[in-house]
């Protein structure tokens, strides 16, 4: 286990999985001022360990962002790609759609992951609140990241609760 209670996996060493999901929180606009959008696509693990396969932060035009989110969902064989729809509400449907189109025209692709969508943290109470549990679920190991990039994702990390900012060298 690293630092931080972070653990990482070679893929070859990853066991199968039970369901694979890739999630993204998008951004509305792709400006030098844009917030980042943001893709995770994560694994339930037949041992019931959570497995974070692949994670991505950039500023890219909303369809773009979701079209890479479509696209790495059908490289892992993910069930669906789930949208957060804070910002566009039901707008995101479309974006989704569109999206699907344009690689259908650009490689063929005919089956597509199913779209979700979701409220950040609808039903799983505030931002500390969920961050706690994730946190406990890193302490007990239940979280595992897959090596690739998973530095993408670190970079992002805050320290654990007693550790002073920038402690974490994962």
């Amino acid at each position: 286990m690293g630092s931080c209670g972070l653990q990482h996996r070679e893929w070859a060493e990853l066991p199968k999985f039970t369901k694979i999901v890739v999630w993204v929180d998008p951004a509305v606009t792709s400006t030098d001022q844009s917030e980042f959008q943001g893709i995770c696509a994560g694994a339930m693990g037949v041992d019931n360990k959570k497995y974070i396969l692949y994670s991505w932060e950039g500023i890219l035009d909303p369809e773009k962002a979701i079209e890479k989110a479509i696209e790495k969902a059908i490289e892992l064989g993910a069930g669906s790609v789930g949208i957060e729809t804070d910002q566009g509400g039901d707008t995101w449907r479309t974006v989704y759609d569109a999206a699907c189109n344009a690689i259908k025209q650009r490689t063929g692709q005919r089956h597509f992951p199913i779209f979700k969508s979701d409220k950040a943290g609808a039903g799983y109470g505030p931002k500390g609140q969920r961050n706690q549990k994730m946190m406990a679920d890193y302490d007990r190991g239940n979280v595992i990241h897959a090596i690739g990039t998973h530095l993408s994702l670190e970079r992002f990390v805050t320290p654990f609760p007693g550790q002073a900012a920038g402690s974490c060298r994962c």
